[in-house]
């Protein structure tokens, strides 16, 4: 006896193989959501077919079986991965680091204003206010520096390490310039260099530079933090 052959049936079972595999991969298996359609329509022809013909009936239920999950499975991991996404994107922390990642890629320039002897950076805004002459703990001269920075970052952050991203103290002494440490007063003074400073607030405070000399200019370098190129300089006479 002839067996017929039933090609709406091999066509449901092969688009079903190819079908499930293929919804496993987010994305993507908007293309097997389709095969698993097609797939089904033609496993409903294919098992109408076979009733008439008496052919196929097996592979016939196979395909549809097989289409039918490939639709729902589909159908499920892409749900999860929208689900997935959408907690991600709405978390606090993916925030805040997609807003620093926007900072970082800022077009916006650093600048800085001689005027105003303000330098305006990507992670801070640093404005000297004065300088003034002093004694440190050991009696030695030193620079007490007042400024007021404001973080411009998304993110809290110690005032010193703002500081010292955008600054560099130097004394020129008319052959090299000599980066100063930093230092201490005898007399305690309440100040916030090693404090947090919240985003996007601003405060004033000083910080304390032990000098070389008693006559030689200190230049205030500006920039942001890997320092490609200075940005701007200020020169703080030492009276």
């Amino acid at each position: 006896m002839e067996t017929k052959t039933n090609g709406f049936a091999i066509a449901a079972l092969v688009l079903g193989i190819i079908g499930i595999v293929g919804s496993l991969i987010p994305i993507l298996n908007i293309f097997s959501l389709l095969l698993g359609i097609v797939g089904l329509v033609l496993g409903i022809l294919a098992i109408l077919k076979a009733n008439r013909q008496g052919s196929s009936k097996g592979m016939s239920i196979a395909g549809i079986i097989l289409s039918s999950l490939t639709i729902l499975v589909a159908i499920i991991i892409n749900v999860i991965v929208v689900i997935a996404v959408n907690e991600v994107a709405n978390d606090p922390d993916f925030q805040s680091t997609l807003e620093e990642m926007t900072e970082e890629v800022s077009d916006s320039p650093s600048s800085f204003n001689q005027e105003e002897k303000t330098f305006t950076g990507k992670i801070a805004t640093v404005k000297i206010d004065k300088a003034e002459k002093v004694k440190d703990y050991d009696g030695k001269p030193a620079l007490k520096v007042f400024f007021t920075i404001t973080n411009n970052q998304s993110k809290d952050e110690e005032v010193d390490t703002l500081l010292s991203n955008t600054t560099q103290f130097k004394q020129d002494n008319g052959t090299v310039k000599n980066e100063l440490s930093v230092t201490v007063l005898k007399e305690e003074e309440e100040e916030h260099l090693y404090d947090t400073l919240k985003a996007k607030k601003t405060i004033s405070t000083f910080i304390v530079l032990e000098l070389e000399n008693e006559k030689d200019p200190v230049i205030v370098e500006f920039g942001d933090a890997l320092y490609d190129e200075v940005i701007g300089e200020l020169k703080l006479e030492v009276k």
